[in-house]
């Protein structure tokens, strides 16, 4: 082999040398790339969900029929006595929001199977939504109604003839918006002494225990014939929508005895416990 032959030969290895390195610089160029690029979309995906995700804030009105879980209570609650004699349900849907006069001091008797809870109606706070709710009680509306989601240390709720919170007869399947809702009506938005309440620690209000209000959902002028009565204190609630239509006076061993009890899913009492009666006091 000539000397000249052996040069290009030599320059020819050098080139393929440079070549390869120069491939395997692009190759890692790439991987880096790509590398940094997942990573950076990863953390866009992140921050993303961090900003977009709400705070965990209480739900008022569930919409789920219950199904089944592991019970939950306290170790040493005593037992509500056993529902069977509560009035059968025999709640109406309206066609309009019913309405009764209510007397400023008006009270109302909650009798539950687990004992009597008395309220001090808020009649100067609330009149509108109060005057509705009066009506309800005298109309029998809640006799033998179940507490369909109890809470401890939040609150107990009732009010839905149908028992699950869904407002309608059959909830198997989910919320049937063509389906008749109990009680056929929502009331017009009522500004309450809710308004006066503190600003919880989240921004949001601090509803005061034994508070009685009515549930609603997020959309407006949602308020019918569901309530709670707050047994944390307080708990804190987005705003001041859920309408202030009374205080409990006498009876908050009661509530505290409902919160306790065990529970299901979607926090439903395993032991039903019922609402006897709700009678209008001092009207």
């Amino acid at each position: 082999m000539s000397r000249r032959q052996h040069e290009k030969q030599l320059a020819k290895a050098r080139a393929q040398r440079r070549a390869d390195s120069l491939r395997r610089r692009q190759q890692r160029t790439r991987v880096t790339v790509i590398v940094v690029v997942v990573l950076f979309v990863a953390a866009v995906i992140g921050v993303g969900l961090f900003l977009g995700r709400d705070e965990p804030s209480p739900e008022i009105e569930d919409v789920e029929a219950p199904g089944e879980q592991e019970p939950t209570a306290a170790p040493d609650v005593d037992a509500c006595p056993p529902a069977d004699d509560a009035p059968e349900v025999d709640s109406e849907i309206y066609d309009e929001a019913p309405t009764a006069e209510v007397a400023e001091g008006a009270t109302a008797t909650l009798a539950t199977t687990c004992g009597d809870i008395t309220i001090d109606l808020d009649v100067e706070g609330a009149p509108a939504t109060v005057a509705t709710l009066a009506a309800l009680l005298e109309d029998g509306y809640y006799d033998g109604i179940p507490f369909h989601r109890v809470i401890n240390g939040f609150v107990i709720q009732a009010g839905d003839p149908a028992g699950t919170g869904c407002g309608q007869e059959d909830c198997a399947q989910g919320f049937d918006p063509d389906a008749p809702t109990f009680p056929g009506f929502g009331l017009t938005d009522e500004e309450s002494t809710a308004a006066t309440f503190q600003t919880g620690p989240n921004g949001g209000i601090a509803y005061p225990r034994g508070t009685v209000a009515m549930a609603r959902t997020s959309q407006p002028n949602s308020t019918g014939s569901q309530f709670f009565i707050v047994q944390g204190d307080p708990i804190e609630l987005p705003d001041d929508s859920y309408i202030v239509v009374g205080t409990v006076t006498d009876g908050m061993d009661v509530v505290d005895q409902i919160a306790e009890q065990p529970t299901g899913d979607n926090d439903r009492p395993v032991d039903e416990i019922r609402i006897v009666s709700f009678v209008l006091e001092g009207a």
